[in-house]
């Protein structure tokens, strides 16, 4: 993916969401959510981006198999298993229904980071939650249009 590199806020976010959450698909869904932070990637909001400024705020942590249905050689996909950007079909709907949207599943992570991460994201940006991350997104948005 064509992105911009996280600031150093958003990089204490990235690692603090793969920590308190694993893939956030496994843990809503029940299953076992045993990743390691550098087994998941950073699934990006649509409506974000990953090169506007606060997008890597908005990036949610996702296993390979719920990302992007990338399952182990010999083994298949289930019928009906949610997955985010399907390479065998679409799978969105089913995703959204089951896991969230995006900007559902941001808020949950938010809501699940340590009170050490979120008071050396607000050290520097001055956002402590996601309600924060929406108004400075906004701001940021209304601030390109004027």
């Amino acid at each position: 993916m064509n992105s911009r590199k996280p600031t150093k806020a958003e990089s204490i976010y990235l690692k603090a969401a793969a920590e308190a959450v694993g893939c956030v698909a496994c843990n809503k869904l029940g299953y076992d959510n045993d990743y390691l932070p550098e087994q998941l990637s950073a699934h990006h909001n649509p409506d974000k981006g990953s090169k506007e400024k606060l997008a890597h705020f908005f990036a949610v942590p996702l296993c390979a198999v719920h990302h992007q249905g990338a399952v182990p050689i010999g083994m298949k996909l289930p019928e009906g298993e949610p997955v985010r950007h399907s390479q065998l079909g679409d799978h969105t709907t089913a995703f959204k229904e089951k896991v969230g949207s995006d900007l559902e599943m941001a808020r949950w992570v938010w809501e699940r980071l340590s009170l050490d991460a979120v008071d050396s994201i607000g050290a520097i940006t001055q956002i402590y939650s996601f309600d924060d991350l929406l108004k400075f997104d906004g701001n940021q948005r209304n601030a390109r249009v004027n």
